[in-house]
């Protein structure tokens, strides 16, 4: 169960990597943004640009904005 401000994914193509969209809702009380956060911004590729996106990584856990590679993250 989620203790976080969803978002309801309207008109985002990046959604399905979004922790505030596929997370699980809270049945007796869940928040929503009141309007998309992203305001229908778009980069070059068409990717939806939001300061509330928050990425859901590849073994389930989940990390906060946009993640790029990193030589800090270099595997062991």
């Amino acid at each position: 169960m989620a203790d976080i401000t969803m978002c309801t994914g309207y008109r985002c193509n990046m959604k399905e990597t979004c922790y505030r969209y596929r997370a699980t809702v809270n049945e007796y009380r869940q928040s929503y943004f009141s309007e998309a956060p992203h305001k229908d911004k778009v980069d070059e590729d068409n990717n939806t640009i939001c300061d509330e996106y928050w990425m859901v990584d590849k073994l389930g856990g989940y990390k906060s904005g946009i993640t790029v590679d990193s030589p800090d993250l270099e595997k062991p």
